[in-house]
């Protein structure tokens, strides 16, 4: 996708370490080791974000270290947030703390805990789900009350870090390929809403307040992707899933120049004709993929497909399988 990325090593041996390596070293400044004999096991999905990257991680038996290389390679622009998802603890150190605790033990259920790049670090996984979230120092400490607080302290669960968790996993998914504008978007949301779980200034808690919104609209786009189908889907019922009133919803839409049945109903039709031009659903019926997509009328589903994309569904399948066919 270009600014995604997703790897996985399972079960890797003490040889294959090096190979792990490889394969990270031009994403991160860090080295990664084994730890004890415990079987490495590794997945990170990443999303480039501006000029850096915010990722997700499943690492077990792993030790990361970042040293005086890896911080004079990667510089001290960046303050990255840890938060644990599940599983069992990641323990932190952090020699080069002068206040707070220098050795952070992170579990689903503690704080989150916030690390300057230009301090040297080593974390140990046993089996944990985690985030790793970047955002640019100078972005942060204008709008910050107590920074350095926040740093020996670590991040207390908060519905603000709730929601930048939640948009943090969005982006960390395949949710497809960002511009340029939309990864700079995506930064500075990510940027807002951390300053808010961190307990900004008044000033700056009322500057973060656009990237609330753009996480939680993004997150209920999201919810919508996936539940399409689903029998109960209704304004109502993403409303109660998210914990807000139906009109907040379409206020968020609204507020981007977008309209919520607008965007359901052309999101479930990109989502038939991406199936229709699958090779592997030939033998699929029309009305079975309509069905799928989230349509309940054929004959609304095949009006609205015509005018969306100036062909039937018919003409998508048969013009699908003849380009399989000339492919192979």
């Amino acid at each position: 996708m270009g600014d995604f990325r997703h790897f996985t090593f399972a079960d890797a041996s003490v040889g294959e370490t090096s190979k792990v390596a490889e394969v990270l070293e031009p994403y991160f400044n860090i080295s990664i080791g084994r730890h004890r004999d415990d079987p490495m096991e590794l997945g990170v999905s990443m999303r480039r974000v501006s000029g850096s990257y915010v990722t997700r991680q499943w690492l077990a038996g792993v030790v990361t270290r970042c040293q005086a290389p890896h911080i004079s390679r990667d510089g001290d622009e960046h303050l990255t947030l840890f938060v644990s998802l599940s599983g069992k603890s990641a323990k932190i150190s952090l020699p080069d703390r002068r206040h707070g605790r220098d050795e952070v033990e992170l579990r689903p259920d503690t704080a989150a805990c916030l690390k300057g790049n230009e301090e040297r670090s080593s974390i140990t996984f046993s089996g944990c789900d985690s985030l790793a979230i970047p955002v640019p120092r100078a972005s942060v400490i204008p709008a910050m009350s107590d920074l350095d607080g926040a740093l020996y302290r670590g991040v207390p669960r908060s519905p603000a870090l709730n929601l930048l968790t939640g948009y943090a996993k969005t982006l960390t998914s395949n949710i497809g390929s960002f511009t340029g504008k939309l990864s700079k978007q995506a930064e500075d949301t990510l940027t807002d809403l951390l300053v808010l779980a961190l307990g900004p200034t008044r000033d700056g808690a009322e500057a973060a307040k656009g990237g609330a919104r753009s996480a939680r609209l993004a997150a209920i786009k999201a919810d919508l992707r996936v539940n399409l189908a689903h029998p109960d889907f209704s304004l109502e019922w993403i409303a109660r899933r998210h914990a807000v009133p139906p009109r907040s919803i379409q206020d968020l839409f609204y507020a981007v120049g977008e309209s919520f049945n607008r965007y359901v109903r052309d999101t479930r039709l990109s989502h038939a004709h991406a199936a229709l031009a699958d090779p592997e659903n030939a033998e699929r019926r029309i009305a079975e993929i309509a069905f799928a997509s989230g349509f309940g009328d054929i004959s609304w589903f095949n009006n609205s497909f015509r005018k969306r994309f100036g062909r039937t569904p018919s003409d998508v399948r048969t013009m699908a399988a003849i380009t399989h066919k000339s492919a192979s």
